[in-house]
């Protein structure tokens, strides 16, 4: 579904990506991890057209689409959830929700009101709260508003960047578990996490980049067979 071939990127005159490349197949999740400033959000932003690569190829179902404009990437099918939650705080949640309706238009998809049930059913405080203003939401609240949000558009690849940053973890259970459950439903998933190991558990394949090179990929089984990893990423090999 997306290839990533040798992309760089640079920030002015500070290289953030090195010639990283990445594959995800349809109905995975793919996750990324690593420190800060190791490039992981540098390359959703990248791939949804936010950022300009300096070289490089970004294919999508067969086409290219760097150097494209982020509403193009967007009609594609191509969702990011940035970080931090960025919901329009004034406005309700329903108003919020809204936001997608043009979106959803641009790919051909009538039933928004349908897609809108879906949603409710699957975040029911949404529909709860559907007029009250974003910014009373709790952090988890927040989150399955932005999540809603950007399923609205009927995305084939949804991009996610830190979803559990600041959230309890018993809320962050329940936002891997919708993860999970999306998947299941032949949602393909990019998930930028810290939270390496929850991450791990969930995902297809990781990449883990570092300084902004992949330094190792692999499936959860692969990537535990490696000392330095797990050392690095879950505390002392057993």
């Amino acid at each position: 579904m997306l290839n990533v071939d040798m992309l760089e990127v640079a920030h002015g005159s500070v290289t953030a990506l090195r010639g990283v490349s990445i594959e995800v197949r349809t109905n995975e999740i793919v996750a990324i991890i690593g420190a800060n400033g190791a490039g992981k959000s540098t390359l959703l932003w990248t791939i949804s057209g936010v950022y300009r690569p300096r070289s490089g190829e970004i294919e999508f179902e067969g086409s290219r689409i760097d150097g494209q404009r982020p509403e193009a990437i967007s009609r594609k099918g191509i969702a990011l959830v940035p970080e931090g939650r960025h919901v329009f705080a004034s406005l309700t949640v329903r108003e919020n929700l809204e936001m997608s309706r043009a979106v959803h238009k641009r790919r051909g998809t009538h039933d928004w009101n349908r897609d809108l049930e879906l949603i409710s059913e699957r975040f029911p405080v949404l529909a709860e709260r559907a007029h009250s203003p974003a910014g009373q939401l709790s952090g988890g609240e927040q989150q399955q508003l932005v999540i809603g949000r950007a399923m609205l558009a009927r995305p084939r690849l949804l991009l996610l960047d830190e979803p559990s940053l600041g959230l309890a973890p018993k809320v962050v259970e329940g936002v891997f578990a919708v993860l999970a459950e999306l998947r299941e439903e032949g949602v393909t998933v990019v998930l930028v996490e810290q939270a390496a190991a929850l991450a791990v558990d969930l995902a297809d394949r990781t990449y883990l980049l570092r300084n902004g090179q992949v330094e190792v990929s692999g499936t959860r089984q692969e990537l535990l067979s490696r000392t330095d990893f797990v050392s690095a990423y879950f505390g002392e090999a057993s």
